[in-house]
């Protein structure tokens, strides 16, 4: 079996900051480009929160606040990358188009912990993304069977 899973607050300081710089490094290093096949030419990252993990809460606040801060750290994340890149281009004054980031997740978690994912949580954790038809993504890979 395994050991206890750590968890960390997504809403945390330590939160902001560790999935901010994970996102920089990650574009630093491998780049963020999205390319022309790109959804709607945004650069878009994956991130599964609650796949075979209930939230601590079931607040709607609470929820809220969760997927605003994931899609923050993100959106940060990949600024940085961006501004980052810039001050190394050949010719920093150029203007390197910035974007908002799509951030895409399972939608698993509704299903399998249905009893917890009611209504009023899935909206609450849905609408905390800023702009959300956009800037969140939700895969149905269980649709065959719901």
């Amino acid at each position: 079996g395994f050991s206890f899973t750590h968890y960390l607050e997504p809403a945390s300081e330590a939160f902001a900051t560790i999935g901010t710089e994970f996102v920089r490094v990650l574009c630093t290093e491998y780049t963020c480009d999205s390319g022309p096949d790109a959804w709607n030419g945004r650069p878009f990252f994956t991130a599964d929160l609650y796949n075979e993990l209930a939230p601590p809460s079931s607040d709607l606040d609470y929820l809220s606040n969760v997927s605003f801060a994931v899609h923050a750290a993100i959106q940060a994340g990949y600024n940085q990358a961006l501004n980052s890149s810039r001050m190394h281009a050949e010719d920093p004054t150029e203007d390197a188009e910035e974007k908002s980031v799509t951030w895409i997740t399972q939608g698993w978690m509704f299903h399998s912990d249905s009893s917890f994912w009611q209504k009023p949580q899935i909206q609450a954790f849905l609408d905390g993304v800023p702009n959300r038809e956009h800037d969140l993504m939700v895969l149905d890979l269980y649709a065959e069977v719901s």
